[in-house]
């Protein structure tokens, strides 16, 4: 077995790959910006940027809101920032 180091992205992949396949999921290429630091195409990087910010803000408001939750005993926010969370969680 070589090591993790060695392999390339798509050779990572490939077990993922099978199993869409297998469950007739859609295969969506990997959500990853390679070699950033030395991106010509300025639009690319950006936008990769704003869907990772996106994802950021995200996921601090869903702490504050489960902080609040917890602290405060309301917990029927529960089923929205379970579902905010499965949708963040995913869709990233």
């Amino acid at each position: 077995m070589q090591p993790l180091q060695s392999l390339t992205v798509s050779e990572l992949l490939q077990p993922l790959e099978r199993i869409t396949t297998l469950t007739g999921m859609r295969q969506l290429p990997p959500f990853a910006l390679f070699s950033s630091r030395s991106s010509t195409v300025n639009s690319k990087l950006d936008s990769h940027l704003n869907q990772w910010t996106v994802v950021a803000i995200s996921i601090i408001g869903l702490l504050a809101d489960g902080i609040y939750m917890e602290e405060n005993e309301v917990y029927s926010l529960y089923p929205i920032h379970q579902l905010v969370g499965f949708i963040v969680f995913f869709g990233a």
